[in-house]
């Protein structure tokens, strides 16, 4: 395959093929392991049937042309590699982590899943059985279950309110003649991103890639998806199940990944309500004891997002809990924080940026959403300043825009017996 563009910042090197395929590296000299990944920029959001992208993550493990299951598990495993996949909103990666010495054969056991997947039909259906467990083991604890209700109450009708997994209804009607053509469709080197993170040499990379993608299909149209963006329809979503506490989750939408938000946002959610030190959980939890857990988080997609607040309390206390999270909105609208506790957020998140870099299998992901999302590298050193750069008044602006009461999506998992 030729080379048609190539970049090198530093450490990082990236190498675009003519058939559209990108391929990144980050040599980290003096480390004994690496961390590979091959990103298909396709998700959840996209599906056309609930849960067929993920079904598809699970699929390209039963069989390749030359591998069956076992066969690839043990292969893994007899060279102490761990593999394994996850499927997003937005992607679908497919990963490894290994030592050095053996990235020559387990990089072609992860090419070989992902470019040579076949698809048995009674295989598929052994596999649709197995995700059908799963999406019981997720609807049976409400702490996990509880966010799949909250995307219904944020996002209504669009497509981002469907849960990763699909339904057990949509997974049922997903056939291996479904996934033959979805994986046709979307899992060509246009719309792939390989990212390999260690001490490796990029022209390694390049030449181990050339070897197993030049049979992937050469300027082909890849079909438009349509990502639009979800309009606001905020509804409440409540269900009972036999449980003790009643857990709770206010959504609201924000802006996404290219948004000039994302960073003041990003700090404004660790002050209110990510961290011991933040205001939910000082005042919830510490000062009013009104649940063991409770914390804000923010879901970033491309063009859009989530901010969702959770709490898991006594049933009885439930209105109670709701009114004073709406309370601490108010604090924030009516008062700037103070300095001291605006740097306070900026360090913590500032630290976990500097942590993250440590784990290859982190950089390693990080590198695939700004490729995929921004299409360029992003160093630590530029994420730190424009967490430095958030002001005062930049939590005010936020504060003012999002903490509205009465206009947060509301999902709630209550116990049975409770009226």
């Amino acid at each position: 395959m030729k080379i048609i563009d190539t970049l090198k910042i530093g450490n990082y090197e990236k190498s675009v093929f003519e058939n559209g395929l990108v391929v990144i590296s980050e040599q980290v000299q003096n480390t004994a392991s690496y961390s590979a990944g091959i990103c298909v920029n396709i998700g959840a959001r996209d599906d056309s049937i609930s849960g067929i992208a993920h079904f598809m993550e699970h699929a390209v493990f039963r069989h390749t042309k030359k591998r069956n299951s076992k066969q690839i598990a043990n292969e893994f495993e007899t060279l102490g590699a761990y593999s394994n996949a996850f499927t997003t909103k937005e992607q679908t990666c497919f990963y490894v982590r290994a030592i050095k010495n053996h990235f020559a054969k387990t990089f072609e056991l992860l090419c070989d899943i992902v470019l040579n997947a076949i698809f048995i039909e009674d295989e598929i259906e052994r596999e649709k059985l197995i995700i059908l467990e799963e999406i019981k083991s997720y609807e049976d604890d409400p702490e996990e279950y509880i966010f799949d209700l909250a995307d219904i109450a944020t996002f209504s009708n669009h497509n981002l309110a469907n849960p990763i997994t699909g339904w057990q209804d949509t997974v049922k009607q997903i056939d291996y003649k479904e996934l033959e053509n979805f994986y046709k469709t979307f899992y060509r080197a246009e719309n792939i991103v390989v990212c390999v993170v260690g001490d490796v040499n990029h022209k390694n990379v390049v030449k181990l890639v050339n070897k197993y993608f030049s049979e992937k299909e050469l300027n082909c149209t890849l079909p438009i998806k349509l990502r639009t963006k979800p309009t606001i329809n905020y509804v409440n979503k409540t269900i009972k199940k036999t449980i003790q506490q009643a857990h709770i989750v206010l959504g609201k939408q924000t802006q996404g990944l290219q948004s000039t938000e994302y960073y003041p946002l990003a700090v404004l959610n660790t002050l209110f309500g990510d961290g011991m030190s933040s205001r939910l959980y000082q005042n919830l939890r510490e000062k009013h004891g009104l649940a063991y857990s409770i914390y804000s988080s923010i879901n970033s997609y491309t063009d859009c997002g989530s901010w969702y607040i959770y709490a898991a309390t006594d049933a009885k206390k439930y209105k109670r809990t709701i009114d004073l999270i709406y309370k601490e909105m108010q604090k924030l609208m009516l008062k700037m924080p103070t300095k001291k506790e605006l740097n306070r957020a900026k360090e913590q998140l500032k630290t976990a940026t500097i942590i993250e870099q440590e784990s290859l299998s982190s950089r390693m992901q990080n590198l695939l959403k700004n490729e995929i999302v921004f299409g360029k590298y992003e160093q630590t050193v530029d994420i730190i300043q424009k967490i430095d750069q958030v002001t005062l008044d930049d939590i005010h602006t936020l504060s003012n825009k999002y903490f509205c009461e009465n206009n947060w999506a509301i999902a709630s998992i209550i116990p049975d017996n409770f009226f």
